[in-house]
C-alpha cells in the first residue's frame, strides 16, 4: 500500500503541506506520520476515483489531506488512550509532554487548513464540518456507560471515522453528480470492523497482557458490552468497579 501511496504522488502531496510548517515543527510531524504504516486513507480516495473516472489530481489532494487529518487524530487519540506507543514507536505526547503535543497539533491543523481552502472553500467547510462531527462523537461517547446499546456505540464509531469515511467522498463528489451513498457506506462499514477488531485486541491481544484501556478509562466498546453482557453478576459488579477506574 505504500509504494500505491508514493506513486500515486500522495506522499509528494503531503510535503507539500509539511514544507510549509515551521522548521521546529516538521520533523516531528514527519516522525508521527512514519507510525503510518501503510497510509491506506490517502489510497482509497484515489482508487475509488479512478473507478468513478473523477479527477484523480484532485483525488491525490484530497486523499493527502485525510491522511494529514488522521495522523493528527493519531495525536490526540494516544494523549486520550494514554498510549505511550504507536507502531512500535513512542507516541508523540510520551515523547514531548501532552501540551507541546497538543500545540503541534494545532499548527499543523492551521496549515491543513490553509491547504485546503487552497483546492477551494467549500472543501476546507465540509471537512471542518465532519472534523466537528468527530469531536462531537468523542463528547458523547464519554456519556455512555456499560448499559449502551452496542448500535449506539457503533453509530458513535460511525461519526467519529466520517472524516476518512465519508469526507474525501463527499469532497469528490461535490463536482460530480453521482450517487456515493453506497461508497461512504463501504467505507463506513469497513473503519467500524476495523474499530470492532481494535476494541477485541484491547481484551484478548495477539500476545502478552490485554491492555484494558478501555475499561481503565471508562470508554464502552462494543467487545467490552459484550462480555459486561455475557458474564454472571459478581462479574458484571466487578467490571463496573474498574470501569473508569484509572487503573486495572
Amino acid at each position: 500500500v505504500f509504494a500505491a501511496f508514493k506513486g500515486l504522488g500522495c506522499l509528494e502531496q503531503e510535503y507539500q503541506i509539511i514544507s510549509s510548517l515551521p522548521e521546529q515543527v516538521a520533523p516531528v510531524f514527519v516522525q508521527v506520520l512514519r507510525t503510518q504504516v501503510n497510509h491506506e486513507k490517502a489510497v482509497w480516495p484515489v482508487y475509488i476515483a479512478q473507478k468513478m473516472g473523477w479527477q484523480e489530481k484532485d483525488a491525490v489532494k484530497i486523499g493527502a489531506a485525510t491522511d494529514i487529518l488522521w495522523s493528527l487524530s493519531v495525536i490526540i487519540d494516544d494523549m486520550f488512550d494514554h498510549d505511550s506507543e504507536r507502531a512500535g514507536d513512542s507516541s508523540l505526547w510520551s515523547r514531548v509532554g501532552q501540551e507541546q503535543a497538543r500545540r503541534l497539533a494545532f499548527e499543523v491543523f492551521g496549515e491543513w487548513m490553509k491547504y485546503l481552502n487552497r483546492i477551494d472553500p467549500s472543501i476546507k467547510d465540509l471537512a471542518l464540518f465532519f472534523v466537528q462531527r468527530g469531536i462531537d462523537s468523542v463528547v458523547a461517547h464519554k456519556g455512555l456507560g456499560l448499559d449502551a446499546d452496542p448500535n449506539v456505540i457503533l453509530a458513535n464509531y460511525r461519526d467519529r471515522d466520517d472524516f476518512h469515511s465519508a469526507f474525501p467522498i463527499y469532497a469528490l463528489a461535490r463536482t460530480n453528480r453521482a450517487d456515493v451513498d453506497e461508497i461512504v457506506l463501504g467505507l463506513r462499514l469497513f473503519n467500524q470492523a476495523g474499530q470492532l477488531v481494535n476494541d477485541l485486541r484491547d481484551i484478548i491481544p495477539r500476545s502478552g497482557l490485554p491492555r484494558l484501556s478501555d475499561l481503565r478509562e471508562g470508554r464502552v466498546s462494543v467487545a467490552l458490552k459484550c462480555l459486561y453482557d455475557q458474564v454472571d453478576s459478581t462479574d458484571q459488579k466487578l467490571i463496573c468497579s474498574l470501569f473508569g477506574a484509572g487503573q486495572v
